[in-house]
């Protein structure tokens, strides 16, 4: 599995818990509940991050192929996990319970 740094990790979060994917804000059981509007504003907001440091990871988790971006219109953008992706938010997702 691709290695997340801890501010990545923050962003999987958010893209998996945004209130505007089928998931609305519950836990994803699918990828398919992931999807969602990439506005990084807010999810820099969100994860109490600059605009720039969450580019910057939106960058990376791209280049590591664990997300997707993609032109929807005019005005957005929507990120979407690929199964890797997917695979690495399951594992560093604080809000899944764990078990051995």
């Amino acid at each position: 599995m691709t290695n997340v740094t801890k501010l990545e990790a923050k962003v999987l979060n958010a893209i998996a818990y945004a209130e505007m994917s089928t998931a609305n804000g519950r836990t994803p059981q699918t990828i398919d509940e992931t999807g969602t509007y990439l506005w990084v504003d807010e999810i820099a907001g969100e994860i109490d991050e600059t605009i720039p440091r969450t580019k910057g990871a939106i960058g990376s988790l791209t280049a590591k192929k664990l997300i997707t971006v993609r032109f929807w219109d005019k005005n957005d953008n929507v990120v979407d996990f690929t199964a890797a992706g997917f695979a690495a938010w399951q594992a560093v997702d604080e809000r899944l319970e764990k078990t051995i």
